[in-house]
């Protein structure tokens, strides 16, 4: 990089950056003003070099997820602007590419000590079956369906049984396992914990 720091005015121009890590390359600019004082400011633009997720998570030394197509997390490439003081950052002009999908838009995060976040997104398209874990073979699932609807043993179905249920009983019961089911699909703790406000659009 090419950088130039004034130390009276507190002020930094940092242009032609270029970071070689692993398998990626960051590029870019920034400057500050402020800095050494009490509100420090940056802007900047930034971008990373098409990589392969997968090559970095080797580089890494991390396990690769396990994918029904192993075409995916081969190509990744993103680009930004950005605002940032020290509480607070804006990132525009978002682009994000990930294999055949691309992200565009704009975040920002305020208060980094209890961030609150707000978006406006764009995704093209996915296709999540890609990169969902492979399927099993007929064989094995239809296996397993057999042993599922294959019938108790007369003793165990009757010790099984349950009690007859009230109306109001039985939708007691209903509303509780739906709560089960979607406390297993969101982690609804972790959620409960984000301050967000944005808009998604897939």
């Amino acid at each position: 990089a090419q950088m130039l720091y004034d130390v009276d005015k507190g002020s930094l121009n940092l242009n032609g950056l270029i970071l070689n890590m692993l398998d990626l390359t960051l590029r870019g600019r920034i400057q500050g003003a402020g800095i050494g004082g009490a509100a420090p400011r940056y802007n900047g633009v930034l971008s990373v070099d098409r990589g392969s997720p997968r090559s970095l998570l080797q580089a890494l030394g991390q396990p690769l997820p396990e994918t029904s197509d192993r075409k995916v997390l081969e190509n990744f490439e993103a680009g930004f602007d950005f605002q940032a003081t020290a509480t607070a950052m804006q990132l525009s002009k978002l682009k994000l590419r990930l294999d055949d999908s691309t992200l565009t838009g704009a975040l920002g995060i305020k208060n980094f000590t209890k961030p609150a976040i707000d978006f406006n997104l764009v995704l093209d398209n996915i296709d999540l079956d890609r990169y969902l874990p492979p399927r099993q073979p007929e064989s094995a699932a239809a296996a397993d369906a057999d042993a599922a609807a294959k019938p108790a043993a007369p003793d165990a179905q009757s010790k099984a049984k349950p009690k007859s249920k009230s109306g109001g009983q039985q939708a007691n019961a209903n509303a509780k396992n739906k709560q089960k089911a979607e406390a297993g699909l969101f982690p609804v703790e972790m959620l409960r914990a984000l301050n967000l406000n944005g808009h998604l659009s897939i």
